[in-house]
């Protein structure tokens, strides 16, 4: 009887499982349903699930570089004039 029960819950985590997968298939990949997010200092749109080596190189390139130390003019600046 115990092998039955192992077995239902062996079951239910299967499904569940299945359920989780589905739901990160849903929300990444090249179907466009990315979790985006706008970086604060360039406004480029930024995917939730990057990895954080990705997101470093991102913020260690020119235009959030030059945009950080006000080499740059950020958008904001230029609709001033």
């Amino acid at each position: 009887m115990t092998q039955l029960t192992k077995a239902e819950a062996l079951k239910v985590e299967k499904q569940e499982k299945e359920r989780e997968l589905q739901n990160l298939t849903e929300t990444a990949g090249a179907s466009g349903h990315q979790k985006l997010r706008v970086c604060d200092i360039c406004g480029a749109y930024l995917s939730i699930l990057d990895s954080d080596r990705r997101l470093a190189d991102h913020f260690g390139g020119k235009v959030s570089f030059s945009l950080t130390l006000g080499i740059a003019v950020s958008p904001c600046e230029v609709a001033d004039f």
